[in-house]
């Protein structure tokens, strides 16, 4: 069995492992905070549905009405928004941890809906959109119109 054996050496590298190790790690975690937002599974969503409407709930927590923007098209719902830090010229932080930046959200639904007619509300971090669901896609009982006798029945009176 062949086996490679991969040692660093500080002074054929020019930099202290160590550094380097840090330098990658806090590289990593600034990229992966930067791309929460691009991720296609933020904001975290329920969605569910009556025979009236479908409802999407979003975990939006921290951001404000004027910083979510939704669309509507045929059978999309896209929700945009954006998170930039307040001030942050004059902080000196210690840890930032909350992802700031641009995230684009889009559901492709198994109903049409009235686009007219969508609302949208946000409380404690919660956006609700609820979007009725199109005559067209409101399940209904059909009458059967004719004859009330069945088929053959008037011919053997």
């Amino acid at each position: 069995m062949l086996m490679r054996r991969l040692t660093m050496n500080p002074v054929r590298t020019g930099r202290p492992t160590w550094d380097r190790v840090f330098d990658s790690m806090f590289e990593d975690m600034a990229n992966a905070s930067s791309s929460i937002f691009s991720a296609t599974t933020f904001p975290p969503l329920n969605v569910w549905q009556d025979e009236q409407a479908v409802y999407v709930e979003a975990e939006l927590p921290g951001f404000s009405r004027d910083q979510i923007e939704l669309d509507v098209h045929e059978h999309r719902l896209t929700i945009r928004g954006e998170r930039t830090p307040q001030d942050s010229e004059n902080v000196d932080y210690i840890r930032r941890e909350r992802p700031m930046g641009k995230f684009t959200r889009t559901l492709d639904l198994p109903v049409e809906f009235e686009a007219e007619r969508v609302e949208a509300s946000l409380e404690n971090g919660v956006l609700l959109v609820t979007l009725p669901k199109s005559a067209k896609a409101t399940p209904r009982r059909i009458e059967v119109r004719g004859q009330s006798n069945p088929a053959g029945a008037a011919a053997q009176a």
